[in-house]
């Protein structure tokens, strides 16, 4: 877009252009929040986040479960998390096949 660097901030003559330091950031501006591109232009970010590994089974199928569903199901926390999984050793099952073999 026309408006946009190449980073999709918001670059229009008339918008704010912030310190460029050549990576995305956050800055308090004008008294709130704001993402910042690399090249300081304002950002507008859409997507997923994640605050908490306790409830990744919409994402990938497997979770944190004390008492599996179906403890044929239960996987070692490596095999969903890859070697030197350090965090906690509760239990994990799978509760949706169709998104963990996207996986």
């Amino acid at each position: 877009l026309p408006d946009r660097s190449k980073f999709g901030g918001y670059a229009a003559k008339d918008a704010p252009k912030l310190t460029a330091t050549g990576y995305f950031r956050v800055e308090k501006y004008k008294g709130r929040w704001r993402f910042v591109d690399p090249e300081g232009h304002l950002y507008w970010a859409t997507g997923l986040d994640n605050a908490r590994m306790d409830d990744t089974n919409t994402i990938t199928g497997v979770a944190f479960s004390d008492q599996p569903q179906d403890s044929s199901a239960a996987l070692d926390p490596s095999e969903v998390f890859g070697e030197g999984y350090l965090e906690s050793k509760r239990p994990r099952s799978v509760q949706s096949d169709i998104r963990h073999n996207l996986f």
